[in-house]
């Protein structure tokens, strides 16, 4: 009787160490609707914008400078990726894409973070410069990206695209960005055991 009650414990304990204390809340399927975050805005209508979900809400940028955004719409997730689906340099139907560049995610993360000290309009102009959506950006921003994105420490989370949509059908709307965790190892190898031990009780007990 101990072990059938240890082995879910430690079932739940691995669980528990996988999932996140912060993350970006939404799924494929949801809608979200699109504000006005604090602070100054890029020109030509970028953000910071304020994406609220469901049961959740963060700040977030632009990512195709010639797509809009109606902050009276709501928007369908269509897909959460690691490219852009609509519009853009790079893109093309049906080939999964624009591949978001590392320095956009290493951006994203640190502002995130509250540390950088950067303006909104400052980052969504350095991602666009990035991402090749406008040109001649020589910001801090860019400059700190081009030095540090490829050490840059995410803290055990990932950078994705939230692919939006007008409807389930619709067309293509300005894409945004989002995070979420990144299952460490340990975590995972946890994960492993507890459901290896959930299968040998269940031998166990039909033998």
């Amino acid at each position: 009787m101990y072990k059938q009650v240890l082995v879910p414990l430690a079932l739940v304990f691995s669980v528990a160490l996988v999932t996140p204390a912060h993350a970006d809340t939404i799924a494929v399927g949801d809608w979200v609707r699109m504000s006005d975050a604090p602070g100054a805005n890029a020109p030509n209508g970028g953000g910071a914008f304020t994406v609220t979900g469901p049961s959740d809400s963060w700040v977030s940028f632009c990512l195709e400078a010639t797509e809009t955004i109606n902050f009276s719409q709501d928007f369908y997730v269509a897909g959460i990726s690691d490219a852009a689906m609509g519009g853009g340099p790079g893109y093309s139907a049906g080939t999964g894409g624009d591949p978001l560049d590392l320095r956009t995610k290493a951006i994203y993360h640190r502002y995130r973070s509250g540390t950088s000290g950067w303006s909104g309009a400052d980052v969504q102009l350095a991602i666009w410069f990035i991402e090749q959506e406008v040109f001649g950006v020589t910001n801090g921003v860019v400059s700190w990206a081009n030095m540090n994105a490829t050490s840059h420490d995410f803290g055990g989370y990932q950078v994705k695209v939230m692919n939006l949509r007008t409807g389930p059908n619709g067309r293509d709307s300005q894409d945004q960005l989002m995070m979420q965790p990144v299952p460490e190892p340990v975590s995972l190898l946890l994960l492993g055991t507890g459901l290896a031990s959930v299968a040998i009780a269940r031998r166990r007990k039909v033998a």
